[in-house]
């Protein structure tokens, strides 16, 4: 990074004095925390529709155990995120698992339904959660940084 004519790199944020924190991610969630609701309530309805549609794709196409394989896993991997936001964090989950289509059509609707819920009755998205990763180790992140990998990963 170059500085500039004021010593400032060029590359950087730079928020009133009492919005600067140690960790940048934290200061943009600060500014734009009124949008985020509506941000992540969006991403929840986009990321149902999208389950639904390929739920639906993949079941009509006698579609391979592969195919069940990974969206099974983006399934279980939510749950284990919401279980995690919830703060009743699953322990021995098989993300890897292959679902069969009942299961999954069960899983996919309730975390369809779980999500919206829970972020509507949030305030904090720069709130930091600890959680332990499924090899064990112990990590923490905030709640809008959890949210955007998790609408992510299904894409």
């Amino acid at each position: 990074m170059v500085p500039n004519e004021n010593n400032q790199s060029e590359n950087q944020i730079f928020l009133p004095q009492q919005l600067q924190f140690q960790e940048p991610i934290n200061s943009l969630i600060l500014v734009y925390l009124p949008l985020m609701k509506s941000h992540f309530l969006k991403f929840s309805a986009c990321n149902a529709w999208e389950n639904q549609k390929l739920l639906t794709y993949i079941s009509g196409q006698n579609a391979s155990e592969e195919c069940f394989g990974k969206f099974s896993h983006i399934q279980l991997a939510e749950k284990v995120w919401l279980s995690r936001l919830n703060g009743n964090p699953l322990v021995g989950v098989n993300i890897f698992e292959s679902l069969p289509f009942e299961s999954l059509n069960g899983l996919m609707t309730t975390n369809n339904e779980i999500f919206p819920k829970l972020i509507s009755g949030l305030d904090d998205f720069g709130a930091t959660i600890m959680y332990r990763m499924l090899n064990g180790t112990e990590t923490k992140s905030t709640i809008a940084v959890i949210l955007a990998h998790i609408f992510n990963h299904g894409t």
